[in-house]
């Protein structure tokens, strides 16, 4: 699988809220790395606004969101991550996305850290082939969703 890494805040945070998002995140520091599925949720799908469903990988294949762990939610204004009724907000799972939510939503795309999208959409889930595209996560149509 071919890792692609975003070079701005902008890009790494519209992909994590674009609705269909397959991300990970790994500390330079430490190699320590977490792969992150953020899955929206429409208002009328939820009686209320829109929200990001935020499940991490924990199955020994690292193939596969089957055996993945729900940690949380992401309101409909992106500002961060809330532990949901199992999440655990002392988990370095949580502590790291939240930690990069911060940032990207202050436009800052840490050194620390590098995020990279697995060359798919974040939107619409399809392959991305277009060099541009690879580097900011989302294709030209589904682009065109966002203000």
């Amino acid at each position: 699988m071919i890792m692609n890494k975003f070079e701005t805040a902008a890009d790494a945070k519209t992909f994590i809220l674009g609705g269909s998002a397959v991300f990970t995140i790994t500390s330079l520091k430490t190699g320590k790395h977490f792969t992150f599925k953020v899955k929206e949720k429409k208002e009328e799908e939820l009686n209320g606004p829109n929200m990001r469903f935020v499940n991490v990988l924990a199955g020994p294949d690292n193939q596969s969101f089957e055996d993945s762990v729900y940690i949380g939610f992401i309101p409909s204004d992106g500002s961060k991550l809330v532990a949901g009724k199992k999440g655990r907000p002392d988990a370095p799972s949580f502590k790291a996305l939240s930690w990069v939510l911060a940032h990207l939503n202050n436009d800052n795309l840490p050194e620390q850290v590098k995020i990279q999208h697995e060359g798919r959409c974040c939107r619409c889930n399809r392959v991305l082939t277009h060099p541009e595209s690879l580097d900011r996560g989302i294709g030209p149509e589904c682009e065109k969703h966002f203000g």
